[in-house]
């Protein structure tokens, strides 16, 4: 049986895709505004966060999702969030390491950079990663508190 994505999740996924791959690419927002990919960073952490939340809700049954405390589904989701983010910083090293590609922005104009200089571009995506993916999980926290109904816009539905 098919299912639908929570709409306010796909929302957010095609407002980043536009934001990536049109605005970011397409007309060079990466080059031209310097913190473009941390904007990035939180905008899709806090997606993953979200989807999170979904991920949580799909593993309980129906009567723990009404019982369960809300920290320990926010802490989740913000995990989950973090998580990702890791293993995308795990995948752009592996390009640069493999195919040497400068995704981490370890070199700057064909010369390699030292110390901490080689580190600023993934350490400040994995605190925007971080910073993303808590301030979902700090909403999400206070909305399950207020309304556990909101948990329903961030579950699978039927088609």
């Amino acid at each position: 049986m098919p299912y639908r994505f929570p709409e306010i999740l796909y929302a957010v996924y095609l407002i980043f895709v536009y934001c990536s791959i049109l605005l970011g690419t397409g007309l060079h927002f990466y080059s031209r505004l310097y913190y473009w990919d941390k904007f990035l960073h939180v905008l899709s952490a806090g997606l993953l966060a979200g989807l999170g939340y979904t991920v949580f809700n799909v593993l309980i049954s129906k009567q723990l999702r009404q019982t369960i405390s809300a920290l320990l589904m926010s802490l989740f989701a913000a995990t989950f969030g973090s998580t990702i983010g890791v293993l995308w910083e795990f995948y752009e090293f592996t390009g640069d390491s493999l195919l040497g590609l400068n995704m981490q922005h370890y070199m700057a104009k064909g010369h390699l950079l030292l110390g901490q200089a080689a580190l600023l571009d993934t350490m400040g995506d994995l605190l925007a990663d971080v910073l993303g993916s808590c301030l979902i999980a700090i909403i999400g926290y206070f909305c399950i508190k207020h309304n556990r109904d909101w948990l329903d816009k961030l579950m699978f539905t039927k088609k």
